[in-house]
């Protein structure tokens, strides 16, 4: 006995010309999208042959985009954490065009076929897949709140006016984890609603409100993540759009709706068990990555960053140069100000303009209480080191060299606790809005 997810009818009514060409259009255009993302990792020697697709495909977008569009060669960088470059925007005008020419190929060819049910049944499992997948990598992100994490020494001494709109937004986000993880419970929710037949139009129904309100916050704060985030919101609307008219009947005209029916792929009862079992497989092994990537990277990454020894933010008090005692004077880019350190790889310092310097370190030991670092990146050959002795009221004395410069810097630690930001709370009762 089969469960009634399996259970399927088939329709068998002819589909209009313009319905055909639509699905040829978004068939093509998610094939180039989406395929074949959600095999990634899962199988070892598939993974080479996926990786000389993606070559050349942005090998092929990249030539479109010198030779066709004029704007010169361009390659992605995936490092980079934006997925708004040029490269792109190339990439999708391209999928575009591409979707366009073989639904317009497809529809001549395919004359004899009234019909693609079982393709559009197809489709919409994959796109399940697809987006479910994505909305739990960015979910178990948040549900461990690591995307945005806590802010930093370096967030907390910025002025509020030198925030860019995306800084802002993760600051907002980070500010209060709370927050970060119901959003990402939603979006755990909704991708894992995807997953199952039964539940795919409630599932679709949170994942377009989910991400709506993503696709907003990426436009509206200049998040680069506008290209996927669209396309993310328009799959949950596709999949959506196959309840279409229950979902009216319910909400505008409150009058009874009947179950969805769906297409059988699966004949053979050894075809329906291998499907639930690569099913329920795929699932587990999606939650079993997502959940442990998460929670490693918050407790190994995020976690860690607080526990470095020197970690916080220190008002210099006096800064004494090649023997001199340098006024701290508004303005010289030359004087330290403030020591932020956020990073256990990073020696970052505010100077009397509230700029922001950061030199790599290439050395932490806390044995010798020394740190070795470079004041110019692109020179490895002159290190500078900073001797340091912290006592146990949180100020902090610096001595050795910064470039050619012999330096003797007393600095204070500002608690973090002093900041509004982080020591305001939540109330129950406020007799007025605390806005300040």
């Amino acid at each position: 006995m089969l469960p009634s997810s399996f259970k399927a009818v088939e329709n068998t009514h002819a589909w209009a010309k313009i319905k055909k060409f639509g699905f040829y259009f978004l068939f093509s255009y998610y094939f180039l999208y989406a395929f074949p993302q959600v095999f990634d990792g899962i199988i070892p020697f598939v993974d080479g042959i996926l990786g000389h697709y993606y070559s050349a495909q942005d090998s092929f977008v990249s030539f479109v985009g010198e030779a066709i569009f004029k704007l010169g060669y361009h390659e992605p960088n995936y490092n980079s954490g934006s997925g708004d470059q040029v490269f792109f925007y190339i990439r999708q005008v391209v999928f575009l065009l591409l979707a366009l020419l073989s639904a317009l190929i497809w529809f001549l060819i395919a004359k004899k076929y009234s019909s693609h049910n079982k393709l559009y049944e197809i489709l919409r499992i994959y796109l399940r897949y697809f987006l479910g997948a994505i909305l739990l990598s960015y979910g178990f992100a948040k549900v461990f709140p690591s995307q945005m994490p806590p802010l930093t020494p370096i967030q907390l001494t910025q002025p509020y006016g030198h925030f860019s709109p995306m800084g802002i937004a993760w600051a907002f986000m980070g500010s209060s984890p709370a927050f970060q993880v119901f959003t990402g419970v939603l979006e755990v929710l909704s991708g894992l609603l995807l997953l199952f037949r039964k539940t795919t139009t409630l599932g679709a129904l949170l994942a377009v409100i989910v991400l709506m309100g993503v696709v907003v916050f990426n436009f509206c704060y200049d998040i680069p993540v506008k290209i996927n985030s669209t396309n993310y919101l328009f799959i949950a609307v596709f999949l959506l759009l196959n309840a279409r008219k229950s979902l009216v009947n319910l909400f505008f005209f409150h009058q009874e709706t009947k179950p969805e029916t769906s297409i059988e792929l699966f004949m053979g009862k050894k075809q329906r068990i291998t499907a639930i079992v690569f099913k329920y497989s795929y699932i587990a092994y999606l939650l079993f990555v997502f959940t442990t990537d998460a929670y490693s990277f918050y407790f190994d990454e995020v976690k860690q960053r607080s526990q470095h020894p020197l970690y916080g933010v220190y008002d210099v008090g006096i800064f004494i140069r090649n023997n001199d005692t340098i006024p701290m004077l508004k303005g010289d880019t030359s004087v330290w100000n403030k020591i932020v350190l956020s990073y256990p790889k990073v020696l970052s310092v505010r100077d009397m303009k509230d700029s922001l310097q950061r030199f790599p370190i290439i050395d932490f030991d806390s044995a010798k209480y020394a740190v070795k670092f470079l004041t110019n990146p692109s020179d490895t050959t002159h290190i500078s080191t900073l001797y340091y002795h912290k006592s146990q009221g949180g100020q902090m004395e610096l001595i050795g060299n910064v470039g050619r410069d012999s330096v003797f810097i007393k600095a204070y630690l500002i608690e973090q606790e002093k900041y509004l930001i982080l020591n305001r709370g939540f109330h129950w009762i406020s007799e007025k809005p605390f806005n300040k």
